[in-house]
This record gives C-alpha cells, structure tokens and sequence, in this order.
C-alpha cells in the first residue's frame, strides 16, 4: 500500500513538470480510452460492459486542438428471479462527433465533445414479450 501512495503521489505531482508549455499549431495529438467489467455476485446476477473510445485532433492554433471522437460501448445485465424464469437486459452504442481540446499552461486541459449515433437496448424476461428500444 505504501508503494502505491508514493507511485500516486509521485505521478500526481511530478506529471504536470513532464508537459511542454505549449503545443504548437499544425501537431496531431490524440487519445481515449478503455474499459472492460465484468461481475457476478452471490445471488447470479452477472454483469459486464465494454467501452472504447478513441479521438484525434489537429492544433488549429497554439494550445488550441480540434477533432473527432468515436465512442462504442456495451452492456449486458442478466438475473435470475426464480428456477426458470431469467431477466436480461442488454445495450449497445454507437456514437462519434467533434471534439475541442484547449491545453493550459500547467499542463491541465479543458475539453468539450458533443457525440450523436444511434443507441439499442433489449430487454428480455422469461414467460414475457422482449421489449427493444433504438434510439437515433
């Protein structure tokens, strides 16, 4: 555990010595990000989802990046009220749009997205019709 706390620590207050003052106009900078849970508790209610969304922009200006994003995410929910009868829910988007990053100084940033796509949620029940929603 101390280990951990002076790897944070050092990480938390070192990182923003690591950044370049500015970023200079014309450079491609991207990022994003990943997740994956799963989970199953006493009861057999399981769990998981998955979530990818990568970006990339280009410095428009100094400090100054403009891009696009794209976000693909899943879920799905299953439980069993009593022997036989089982709920699942399952979700999928589907998303991207633009993405403005400006970058500050001590190394921080603000960023503003707007993503559209289309979404699906199915939901299903044993003994009972499936109920599906999209959106767009």
């Amino acid at each position: 555990m101390k280990k951990f706390i002076v790897i944070f620590a050092g990480v938390f207050f070192l990182s923003p010595l690591l950044h370049a003052q500015f970023i200079k106009k014309g450079t491609i900078v991207g990022s994003g990000y990943f997740e994956f849970n799963s989970h199953k508790d006493d009861s057999d209610n399981k769990n998981s989802s998955f979530s990818l969304m990568p970006w990339a922009g280009y410095m428009a200006i100094d400090n100054l990046s403009a891009g696009l994003g794209f976000m693909l995410s899943t879920s799905k929910s299953e439980s069993e009220f009593s022997p036989g009868t089982t709920y699942t829910d399952t979700g999928t988007d589907i998303l991207f749009g633009p993405i403005v990053r400006y970058y500050l100084d001590n190394g921080l940033f603000v960023h503003g997205q707007y993503f559209f796509g289309s979404s699906k949620n199915v939901s299903k029940t044993t003994g009972f019709p499936d109920s599906e929603s999209k959106f767009k």
